[in-house]
């Protein structure tokens, strides 16, 4: 059995966000506190349940890691924004076989399944249990890739957010985030 990829809670004050304390619990916003109860209560059976309620899940995924620029052969970094499992991380880390991934999830339970799944990995991936809708720490990143997660971050913080993994991404980086639409008028669900 292998070491499991390092869990890093974050701490300090990021470049564009409120401090935060060592166990990641600091200053989390409302938002932030339901998501983390919603996907701790989830997480056991969180994968068997994603195909289920979102039929396009996995196709959702693929194309995600089909839109990103990154050489197979350059080492990369990528921050991964809401890792919950770990499945986008895994299926990114087998695709880009020198990439490295930071992820940032703020569900404990998400991310120790995520840090399980990861652990053949465990070189090239760093978890981060904190709420990224407060702010992110390090950079520069390549690419910035979030799959369902940012729906979850409060609309006012959302501005900041968004200049922030910006400011992150080295020149000529990616930001490829893919969210639920479930359109109102059924004519546009087809």
């Amino acid at each position: 059995r292998g070491r499991r990829p390092r869990l890093r809670r974050a701490q300090g004050r990021s470049a564009a966000g409120p401090p935060r304390a060592r166990d990641g619990e600091s200053r989390l916003s409302r938002a932030a506190r339901r998501a983390r109860e919603h996907f701790d209560e989830r997480a056991l059976h969180y994968d068997q349940e994603a195909g289920r309620r979102e039929p396009s899940y996995s196709r959702v995924l693929q194309a995600m890691l089909w839109l990103l620029d990154i050489p197979s052969d350059t080492p990369a970094r990528v921050l991964e924004l809401g890792v919950g499992t770990g499945n986008q991380t895994r299926l990114l880390l087998r695709q880009f076989p020198t990439a490295r991934v930071t992820g940032y999830d703020v569900s404990p339970a998400m991310l120790a399944r995520a840090r399980r799944k990861l652990a053949p990995f465990r070189d090239r991936v760093e978890l981060v249990l904190a709420d990224f809708g407060a702010g992110l720490e390090g950079g520069p990143y390549d690419a910035v890739i979030s799959a369902n997660a940012i729906h979850h971050v409060p609309r006012p913080r959302l501005r900041a957010l968004f200049e922030q993994l910006f400011a992150l991404l080295r020149p000529g980086g990616q930001v490829v985030i893919a969210e639920p639409f479930r359109p109102q008028d059924a004519a546009l669900a087809d």
